[in-house]
């Protein structure tokens, strides 16, 4: 039982990361989360092993695995990184802000 547990959260881990990618690379297909190792799941590593130059195997090695977890990572980063809000510009051009003395 032991051991089925670390395969469904190993394949959990491998879908979690095909389907952060494939918000990032169009081309991905993203599995279902589900930690079932099926068809889905298959065709999308395969999908991403061609896309990075590797043996479209359907298989995760452990070159896979670690180019894999990288681009998940960076993946993370650039999303991190992009979902900045800011309310005011660093340099204001040609506005400013002042209060409505009618409301005074």
């Amino acid at each position: 039982m032991p051991q089925e547990n670390n395969e469904r959260e190993y394949i959990l881990n491998l879908q979690r990361y095909l389907r952060q990618l494939s918000v990032t690379e169009p081309s991905l297909k993203a599995p279902p989360l589900d930690g079932i190792y099926d068809t889905a799941t298959q065709d999308a590593l395969r999908n991403y092993q061609r896309l990075r130059g590797l043996p479209p195997t359907g298989s995760v090695d452990l070159e896979t695995w670690t180019r894999l977890y990288e681009d998940y990572l960076a993946s993370l980063n650039q999303q991190a990184r992009s979902e900045g809000f800011y309310l005011f510009p660093d340099s204001p051009l040609n506005y400013a802000v002042y209060p409505d003395e009618e409301h005074f």
